[in-house]
């Protein structure tokens, strides 16, 4: 059985009093610590929206939770809609090589790159969108952000027991292996 030796005012502080979440990550601790970095280190969260609704007659591409083959990592079923078409959760902005990361159930591993021929396109606000900093490589940090030791992670912060989820800020904080 595990249990956690905690201080009640460190439990009040965090808000959190599930043992997941206080238990430290043990799968990023393979990796030496010179290439481990937050993802806020290497990346920054995009927040760019734009609504789609407003131009009804327009055409757009949509990206939602189920475009992503989870085995793959790869955007598959897009869906070409009008904007009149549109799901109220179609609203972030997301450019060629962005990373959108589902954040609704974030372990089944619905993580993406944007292909080049959905550049400024829409996806659903169940996404976080991130974009690799200069001189880091989207296509590594993808491959680092579906490794299990993120999985640890992803898992550790969400929140909801039949629905988990995870915010952009958590997104930001967690620890990835990055040689570039």
């Amino acid at each position: 059985m595990k249990y956690l030796k905690a201080y009640k005012k460190d439990l009040v502080k965090s808000e959190r009093w599930d043992y997941d979440y206080h238990e430290p990550p043990t799968l990023i601790q393979q990796f030496d610590t010179s290439i481990i970095k937050k993802v806020s280190d290497v990346a920054d969260v995009i927040r760019a929206k734009k609504d789609p609704t407003k131009n009804p007659d327009d055409i757009f591409q949509y990206i939602d939770i189920a475009s992503v083959d989870v085995e793959t990592g790869e955007v598959e079923r897009n869906q070409e809609l009008t904007g009149s078409e549109a799901p109220s959760r179609a609203r972030k902005l997301v450019q060629a090589y962005d990373i959108i990361i589902s954040t609704c159930r974030p372990t089944r591993k619905a993580i993406a790159v944007v292909p080049e021929h959905l550049h400024g396109q829409i996806c659903s606000t169940g996404f976080s969108v991130i974009r690799a900093k200069e001189n880091i490589n989207p296509l590594y940090l993808h491959f680092a952000l579906r490794l299990d030791s993120t999985m640890e992670q992803f898992r550790k912060f969400a929140t909801g027991s039949s629905y988990p989820a995870i915010l952009d800020s958590d997104v930001e904080n967690f620890n990835t292996s990055s040689n570039n």
